[in-house]
């Protein structure tokens, strides 16, 4: 656990510094400005979580087999499957959110939506 928080603490304050936003900063006096620190913890913590869910994929397939008693079985989606692509849409969603605001708050946001592949 502590090697996944140190994961997303580093994706955090990258992505501060291509916003140049100082990432040690302790305490928030402007709204927007704490607001974007918030969306990007969120963004680091999803990034993190899709390359674990990416992992878990490549290992155990997107489909599941399934014996329901001696007679019926088949095929069902992987729950990691339903789960990464429900994060996806969120995070797509929140880095849309996340470039509104920082353009809302003058930063330039090319090097980060690059780096975020948008």
């Amino acid at each position: 656990m502590e090697e996944k928080e140190k994961a997303i603490r580093e994706e955090r304050n990258l992505m501060l510094k291509l916003l140049d936003i100082n990432p040690i900063k302790k305490r928030d006096t402007d709204l927007g400005e704490a607001l974007i620190r918030r969306t990007v913890s969120d963004i680091a913590f999803m990034r993190i979580e899709l390359d674990g869910l990416k992992e878990k994929l490549a290992l155990e397939g997107w489909q599941d087999d399934y014996q329901n008693g001696a007679n019926q079985g088949g095929t069902k989606q992987n729950p990691a499957a339903k789960t990464y692509i429900d994060v996806q849409k969120l995070y797509n969603q929140t880095v849309r959110h996340l470039e509104t605001l920082a353009q809302g708050a003058g930063a330039d946001t090319d090097e980060l939506m690059e780096f975020l592949g948008k």
